[in-house]
């Protein structure tokens, strides 16, 4: 599925996650799931229960909830998966929200969350999560969506590690024409972008 490009992204494409092409995120991940076994899990669950789980079963768990409540975009330069980001709707797939102190709702809108990002390696700084926020807003937008909301990292102007990060920065979402709308923690503001459903 083609998306808008820029100069620098020019030659990537996505494609929304599915049971088909789930093995293309396992191999975006590699055998570490990502983050320290993560498997893009830890929204999914309450605290507990995320640390109860093994890193094969957050995979399995992934697998099994393909296209449903696992939910994302995948970036490629031609055959290979390059970029993961995570966005669905909110209330029904991050169960870690309600009691979070940062990201608890706000209001009682329906709102999509994007939750997380994650570029291979060697394409990191060459514009890859930017191209995925953009898909993952024309994702939302052609599924029906109304507010798009998330919870990235304001770094201040420091170079924070690559694990940190994978919020998306707040730079790069006040860019695409996020707005903040609440902060209650002081490295973490709530953002949103209204947008129009397309028919």
């Amino acid at each position: 599925m083609p998306a808008a490009n820029d100069s620098t992204t020019e030659a990537l494409w996505f494609d929304v996650l599915t049971p088909r092409n789930f093995t293309d995120l396992e191999r975006l991940l590699g055998p570490d799931g990502g983050d320290r076994g993560c498997w893009c899990r830890w929204w999914r669950h309450e605290p507990d229960e995320y640390d109860a789980l093994t890193p094969q079963q957050r995979q399995r768990a992934s697998a099994q909830s393909a296209g449903s409540t696992m939910s994302g975009v995948l970036a490629y330069d031609a055959a290979d998966p390059v970029g993961w980001c995570a966005i669905g709707p909110g209330s029904e797939s991050l169960p870690r929200r309600g009691g979070s102190r940062a990201w608890a709702p706000i209001d009682d809108r329906d709102v999509w969350s994007i939750t997380c990002f994650f570029v291979s390696q060697g394409e990191r700084g060459h514009g890859v999560a930017r191209f995925l926020l953009r898909s993952a807003i024309d994702t939302a937008v052609r599924a029906g969506a109304q507010v798009i909301e998330a919870y990235p990292r304001d770094t201040r102007g420091d170079v924070l590690p690559d694990r940190s990060m994978y919020f998306g920065s707040l730079g790069m979402f006040l860019d695409a024409g996020f707005t903040e709308v609440a902060r209650k923690m002081d490295a973490f503001p709530v953002v949103r972008l209204q947008v129009a459903a397309r028919p």
